[in-house]
């Protein structure tokens, strides 16, 4: 199960109203080739439905949107990368260079997020193939061979083992390795090795105190990791075997962190040699210096492109790997043999009117990603619109080579988080007085359902989406995203609704000193949005309005808090309520439900023992069924029970926007690929 310090590698914001966060987001296309026999697949539940945007064969492209150089892709983008080392970073940046520089053993079948191909794997395991066993805790591989890394070196099914076992050795908590301890060595307080040494977490991204450990015990916990995931060299097989059944097994394995590495090019490089005997002194080693070595600053890879050099601060470029092992399509229609864009060129700019201008004048085929509820001055100036779910269409300016998507739904989302125990340590100006009075809140008001069951019809989505979201948004009915096993547009959830509000408010049971109801007293406390950001600031005021709408006295107002006195008050957890953006590492429900419960916003939140028992039963029985259709009751089983005590105000999902310049061909839309797979695009 994830625990709060695990969170903080991918959890981006919490708190109080909204900490603006970046996106890790992609994209990538497709180029058109003959049709061969489809590779086999396997899905894991229902497919999300993530309408294909391509342009419509009627709009016709002029001979002027053509580049002058087809063969290299010119991207820019605000931000660099922090490492090259997979097991090290948990970058957005660096996780793009890693889809295309390295592979994985599976991959995403196009835009699904949850139908894989086999990549670096032979093919998909499944029960009906063997791959995995009836019980789901085995689950074996083949290993493709004719494979080389960009060094030359042939891919061995040993190679693939070790990158599994380097990185839950080396991992520590800000890595992403967390995924794969819980289901191979078993969940613990903070799913890192470091518990195996002392459950207390004593160990924990401590290095030194790490190699200075029993040897005798460090040895043992190396060769249990290697036990867990081992090598048939005879067969070309990798097995990994699990404490439990983890439904979504597979689809980490898709994830960059679980790039596939060459052993012997790792250990001349500066990283674990293989030994167990010397594991300890690679672990927790920061981006930094990592990249006082080799590992950091270079890449070999198996994958369609190439390092060719890093200049931090400045730019990453790639070449295209010539030899590329792939000789058949992933997917029908997908890419074969050499990639068609023969240079990535990658440019840092940091000025948002510079890259604006790249994208204007054509000297960029992309820019990437933006918010879709904050405009942007190419929305004016964009010759092509495609709207997810819809045909291309002419823009405003049909003539610029400038085409936009939009409607694009983020792998994250916002929630609003009631504090079941505000600190009042040194007093607490947010809720008044501290007591039901009139002036103020008890720091435990939260803990009586009908005030959230109030909270929650006194908010007004529609409102909030279109002030604090630009229209660029859908409210959320459950834990999970749409699409994934669990969701679904019938569950039930709340609307804004005033009478239900007022009702709600009405069958409270606290009291005053005097026994006089909440309603006839009235209550005070202040929200206090992230000064930084708009839709935060928005979110206070419509629950605000919304509230003090159905009872004057009802005093809730909204504080402008200046940024040092926000950061406090959210660290201090003085909040009445905190305001969340969380971003997805598996598009699986487990990410979710574990988020809510024993994760971050579980933990931020401070729930009822009772209540996030409960709620953690069901995640953990949800995450150890196989089963997808067993687990998706399991999942409306825990979207029943979060509905009906309302620990959070489930908000909304955002919509993106992505620029890119009308001789680029292929571009299809996965959320959960780490910014552009460049195998598939092409340029006229």
């Amino acid at each position: 199960m994830r625990k709060e310090m695990k969170m903080h590698a991918r959890w981006y914001g919490c708190a109080a109203l909204l900490v603006a966060a970046g996106l890790m987001l992609a994209a990538c296309g497709g180029t058109q080739l003959s049709t061969p026999e489809p590779t086999p697949t396997e899905t894991v539940g229902p497919i999300p439905t993530v309408p294909m945007v391509t342009s419509t064969p009627a709009i016709a492209v002029p001979a002027s949107f053509k580049s002058s150089d087809p063969s290299t892709f010119y991207q820019v983008q605000s931000s660099d990368l922090d490492t090259l080392d997979p097991v090290v970073s948990s970058d957005a940046n660096a996780s793009a260079i890693f889809q295309n520089v390295y592979e994985t053993l599976l991959f995403y079948n196009r835009e699904s997020v949850s139908s894989f191909i086999p990549q670096l794997a032979e093919e998909v395991p499944s029960a009906a193939n063997g791959g995995i066993s009836p019980d789901g805790l085995t689950y074996t591989f083949k290993i493709r061979t004719g494979v080389r890394f960009q060094n030359g070196d042939e891919l061995t099914p040993a190679d693939v083992a070790y990158s599994f076992q380097r990185g839950l050795l080396s991992g520590g908590s800000n890595s992403m390795e967390w995924l794969l301890f819980e289901p191979l060595l078993g969940p613990t307080p903070n799913n890192d090795i470091t518990d195996l040494v002392d459950i207390n977490g004593s160990y924990l991204d401590n290095p030194a105190k790490l190699a200075a450990a029993y040897p005798a015990g460090l040895k043992a916990i190396c060769q249990r990791v290697q036990s867990r995931i081992s090598v048939d060299a005879a067969k070309g097989t990798v097995t990994f075997q699990l404490t439990h059944p983890w439904g979504p097994f597979l689809m980490i394995l898709t994830s960059p962190f679980a790039s596939i590495e060459d052993q012997k090019w790792v250990a001349a490089n500066g990283g674990w040699d293989g030994s167990c005997d010397t594991w300890q002194k690679f672990y927790d080693r920061s981006p930094e210096q990592q990249n006082q070595l080799g590992i950091g600053m270079h890449a070999n890879g198996t994958g369609p492109y190439q390092l060719d050099h890093w200049t931090p601060g400045q730019e990453i470029v790639l070449k295209a790997s010539p030899d590329y092992w792939r000789k058949t399509p992933a997917w029908p229609g997908g890419p074969a043999g050499e990639p068609a864009l023969k240079t990535i060129h990658i440019q840092i700019v940091k000025s948002s009117s510079a890259r604006m201008n790249a994208m204007k004048n054509g000297t960029a085929d992309t820019i990437g990603f933006y918010l879709s509820s904050k405009p942007s001055e190419l929305d004016n100036l964009a010759g092509e619109v495609c709207a997810q779910g819809s045909p291309c269409a002419p823009g405003r300016d049909p003539g610029s080579a400038i085409r936009v998507f939009t409607g694009l739904p983020a792998e994250s989302r916002l929630d609003a988080l009631f504090n079941f125990n505000i600190n009042t340590l040194g007093g607490n100006a947010l809720i008044g007085s501290g007591q039901l009075d009139g002036a103020g809140i008890p720091p435990n008001f939260f803990t009586d359902l009908h005030i959230r069951q109030a909270f929650s019809s006194c908010f007004d989505w529609n409102r909030f989406i279109s002030q604090g979201m630009g229209g660029a948004g859908r409210q959320l009915f459950q834990v999970m995203l749409p699409g994934e096993l669990g969701a679904s547009d019938q569950n039930p959830h709340y609307s804004y609704d005033p009478a239900a509000c007022a009702q709600a408010f009405k069958a409270s049971t606290w009291k005053t000193a005097a026994n006089r109801s909440l309603w006839d007293t009235g209550f005070a406390l202040s929200l206090a949005p992230n000064p930084r950001n708009p839709a935060s600031q928005a979110f206070a005021q419509v629950l605000s309005d919304g509230i003090r709408a159905v009872n004057p006295k009802f005093k809730v107002s909204v504080a402008n808090l200046v940024w040092e006195d926000y950061q406090n008050a959210t660290r201090n957890k003085k909040m009445p309520m905190f305001f969340a953006v969380s971003h997805e590492v598996i598009s699986d429900p487990h990410n979710w439900t574990d988020l809510m419960t024993t994760g971050t916003i579980g933990s931020l939140a401070q729930l009822p023992l009772g209540l996030k028992n409960q709620l953690a039963a069901l995640s953990q029985k949800g995450v150890e069924t196989s089963d997808p259709a067993a687990r998706a009751q399991i999942y409306a089983q825990f979207n029943q029970l979060y509905y009906q005590n309302a620990p959070t105000i489930l908000l909304a999902q955002e919509l993106l926007r992505r620029y890119e310049q009308r001789w680029v061909k292929g571009y299809y839309y996965n959320p959960l690929y780490a910014d552009l797979y460049y195998y598939v695009l092409s340029k006229q």
